[in-house]
């Protein structure tokens, strides 16, 4: 059964952001998923933080 791109965004839900305390995927942190036939592959764009 393959998977879809469902079932790794519902993974990718899982992980949590240490900082922000909060899953990457509801902070909008998971970019261009895709699915081959051996190989899945996403962009995870990081949040900056700025100190002063």
């Amino acid at each position: 059964m393959p998977f879809t791109q469902t079932d790794i965004i519902n993974a990718l839900a899982t992980v949590q952001d240490p900082d922000l305390k909060k899953d990457l995927v509801s902070l909008n942190m998971i970019k261009d998923v895709s699915i081959g036939d051996k190989k899945v592959s996403f962009t995870v764009v990081l949040t900056t933080r700025l100190v002063h």
